[in-house]
């Protein structure tokens, strides 16, 4: 019962952290104009995928640069460097509050920064499908198990981080950990979820490795900006606003 009581709590401060956002027109204006830009590279890939798989434009497509799935992209280090501005925020929150949970997110997204930009999961996960002879699980590949084992080891070092936050911050700032956790949950959800699922349905019908490649790392992009969004209320308001 009181998991759904933080879960409730979670969410109310999510949902007042948003309205902060909106009601602050320098705000709303950043989050629309980062929205945006998101979309905008999210629906060129998609586009352009589209028309290369139905041979009406290949060379758009083959612009690698520009396309959201592939590392040192444009969008990745858009992506990149709003990581690095929400992470920013978050070490000055942790600075005028003192309070732990700030730094524990604050190393949370350090450790997903390092994670997406040096391909952590994917070097790990290949070195212990090949050191362990990983055997397929199920529609997995070895890879993908070595994928799922290195996010667990990571997850045990992130955490004990987040939970020791929990319990050595007061309660105001417990509830914007609590809304900070619904973009983690998020990120989860696109980066771990639904990337195990493109390896089973992307041949589910016509176009579903797009819409799951949009969905994965186009849904990151969106959950990282509204993440930096609600540091920046907090910064700007103060974190009991």
């Amino acid at each position: 019962m009181k998991l759904f009581q933080y879960i409730g709590l979670g969410w109310k401060r999510f949902r007042e952290l948003l309205g902060v956002v909106r009601n602050d027109r320098l705000l709303w204006y950043i989050f629309l104009t980062l929205l945006i830009i998101d979309l905008c590279w999210i629906f060129w890939f998609g586009i352009t995928k589209l028309l290369y798989l139905t041979g009406v434009n290949e060379s758009l497509y083959e612009i690698r640069y520009l396309r959201i799935t592939k590392d040192d992209s444009y969008p990745e280090i858009f992506d990149y460097i709003k990581t690095g501005v929400l992470i920013l925020l978050l070490g000055r929150l942790s600075l005028k509050t003192r309070q732990w949970i700030y730094v524990a997110f604050m190393l949370l997204f350090i450790v997903i920064l390092l994670d997406d930009s040096l391909e952590l999961h994917e070097n790990w996960g290949g070195y212990f499908a090949r050191a362990y002879h990983l055997k397929p699980l199920h529609d997995l590949r070895p890879q993908d198990v070595g994928e799922l084992i290195t996010w667990s080891i990571l997850g045990a070092f992130v955490c004990p981080l987040i939970l020791i936050g929990f319990l050595f911050s007061k309660r105001a700032h417990i509830a914007n950990g609590l809304a900070m956790m619904v973009p983690f949950v998020a990120l989860l959800f696109c980066g771990i979820f639904v990337d195990q699922l493109y390896t089973t349905f992307w041949d589910l019908f016509f176009g579903a490795g797009i819409l799951l490649d949009m969905i994965e790392d186009g849904g990151e992009m969106i959950v990282i900006t509204t993440a930096c969004m609600l540091a920046a209320a907090l910064v700007k308001h103060g974190p009991e606003t």
